[in-house]
């Protein structure tokens, strides 16, 4: 369970650098929550007809959660967003502030 809780505040952190505004993240909201339930496998398993769920399902925190209550390979698969997502965010940040820079400057 602390492996889950650490991958939904990673990934809201994350969540925050690519949705800025307050509006863009409530906006978002339904359609994450929407979007975690078609692609990860709790009501029926999509990926069997669409190859590509499959790989959509890495990236919901739901998807890992399933993985790691019923194998071990999951529970080490849910500290991978845990250290990748902190490096995705830290880059983000750095070309969103370049761009900003770069602007005053011109």
């Amino acid at each position: 369970m602390i492996f889950y809780l650490l991958d939904i505040i990673v990934f809201s952190s994350f969540l925050r650098v690519l949705l800025p505004r307050k509006e863009w993240i409530l906006a978002g909201i339904p359609i994450f929550a929407v979007g975690s339930l078609i692609v990860s496998p709790v009501f029926t398993d999509l990926s069997l007809l669409f190859l590509f769920l499959k790989y959509a399902r890495l990236f919901t925190p739901v998807s890992c959660y399933l993985k790691g209550v019923h194998s071990t390979s999951g529970r080490l698969l849910m500290l991978v967003p845990v250290f990748l997502l902190p490096v995705l965010e830290f880059l983000l940040r750095r070309v969103y502030l370049w761009f900003h820079i770069n602007e005053d400057i011109l």
